[in-house]
């Protein structure tokens, strides 16, 4: 049954999430906040620049999980789940760069490039959180071991998701950073690549 439980909560703090507001303006950044853990969660943002078009249109499909506030900074009053900026790959390197600097430790910057389309996303989030940590959180909740794990991924937010679990499994149009890390490649997006590798590796169909 769906009971939206929360497993693990590792919010980003509060100061640094406003400063992280800031420094999007300052770039030109179109910057969001992920909260409302206890639901199936919303993307908090005020502003959303005309050029970008995926973005926009992410937000149009997904309108239910989004929410349009007149200050994302004043909005902030609390720890969100996290803040992240959505531009050209350029803009995001560039974003990225200065926080890996920058914030020291006190959070993780984490890059999804997508080349080819010149999209990219920037995650900033707890030090301790990754999908890695997440999956490793599940599957003790459920009871399964870690070799009992099949992972898919195909960019660099997956790498510590991949890396936990017994089995890696990445498409074939991941980013070229996932390319020599040695994971089972099975066929791209566009190829139903993951559903692929679910009926062969799992259901064994194939």
């Amino acid at each position: 049954p769906r009971t939206l439980a929360v497993f693990d909560y590792n919010p980003l703090d509060k100061n640094l999430a406003q400063e992280l507001v800031l420094l999007g303006r300052d770039y030109k950044a179109d910057t969001l906040c992920c909260d409302n853990p206890q639901t199936e969660g919303l993307l908090i943002y005020d502003h959303i620049s005309d050029s970008n078009v995926r973005l926009k249109a992410y937000i149009a499909m997904f309108h239910q999980y989004t929410c349009q506030v007149r200050d994302l900074y004043h909005y902030i009053t609390h720890p969100p789940i996290q803040i992240f900026y959505v531009g050209n790959c350029d803009l995001m390197d560039e974003i990225n760069n200065k926080l890996t600097q920058e914030l020291h430790g006190q959070a993780k910057v984490v890059l999804t490039a997508y080349r080819p389309a010149n999209m990219a996303i920037l995650d900033v989030i707890n030090p301790i959180c990754s999908k890695g940590a997440a999956l490793k959180t599940l599957a003790e909740s459920l009871n399964i071991e870690q070799n009992e794990v099949m992972a898919i991924g195909d960019n660099q937010n997956d790498l510590e998701m991949l890396q936990y679990a017994g089995f890696a499994v990445m498409m074939a149009n991941s980013e070229e950073s996932l390319l020599d890390k040695g994971f089972t490649m099975t066929l791209s997006n566009n190829e139903d690549g993951a559903a692929v590798a679910i009926e062969k590796y799992i259901l064994q169909t194939h």
